[in-house]
Order: C-alpha cells, then structure tokens, then sequence
C-alpha cells in the first residue's frame, strides 16, 4: 500500500510485524482522514494513550477492510496541556474512546460532541492513568485498606 501525505511530516517504524505511522500533532487529523477517506482505513478498531512523563502518546489502531491491513498512528501530544482534535467526525466509534481516554489520561478531545465523563464519576478531577497520579488509600485506624 502506498502512502501518500502530501505536506505532512512522518516517520514509518515497524516492528514485530506491526507498522506504526508517527505524525506530529499539527498534522494528525489531515492524515487521518486522508487515510480515512482516500485509503479506506475505514474502521477505528482503537484509540488509547501512553504517558512518557515528559509528553503523552495518542494512539489509533486503524483498519482498511478493503485492503485487509492495520496501521497504527502514532503522535505526541504536551503532557502539561494534552488537546488533539476529536476524530468523532471521522469514526462515530471514536466517542466512547475519546471520553474514556479524558477520563484516565486528561487528554481534551477538540470538537468532541459530548466529553462527558464516562469512566470516573462527577467531582473526581485526577487522571489515573497518568504518571503523576498517586493513590491514596484511606481505612479505618488500625484496619486493612
């Protein structure tokens, strides 16, 4: 399959099989509904993040059944102020991923429809996920926690 983002800084990595794309942020959303609309990867089978501590990691597993091949997009995104535009318009499936990864990782999905909390509840405004987080483990005196 050849790849064709005109403009658009990129890297190709392979490994163990897979084939990973990494894109600057500015740039994710044009390739993504390039390879979206002009390379059939019509299918968000994932979206999940990593945090390195210095900077997060947004990732998309996607899938072209035309052509029967997986690709993972890769981009770094500030960990003090994590925002990427929301995919939404591109996979509706996106929504429930994209709240999901607000929730745990405190990345803002740009444009996203409705980034309701989905995971964590009303007033709990951490991000577990993050390095950064510490559990605090409250019991009775005396007790197991």
């Amino acid at each position: 399959m050849e790849l064709s983002l005109k403009g658009i800084e990129y890297d190709i990595q392979e490994n163990f099989g897979d084939v990973f794309l990494v894109i600057g942020r500015e740039g994710l959303f044009k390739a993504l509904s390039i390879l979206k609309e002009k390379l059939g990867f019509n299918y968000l089978k994932c979206l999940t993040a990593a945090d390195y501590v210095d900077y997060l990691e947004i990732i998309y597993c996607i899938y072209s059944f035309s052509n029967a091949y997986s690709l993972i997009v890769k981009a770094k995104l500030d960990a003090d102020n994590p925002e990427v535009r929301s995919v939404f318009s591109l996979w509706q499936g996106a929504d429930w991923h994209e709240r999901e990864a607000c929730d745990l990782f405190g990345i803002k999905f740009i444009g996203h429809p409705d980034l309701k909390k989905l995971v964590l509840w009303d007033g709990f405004d951490e991000h577990p996920l993050r390095k950064s987080f510490t559990l605090e483990l409250r019991g009775e005196e005396g007790g197991d926690a």
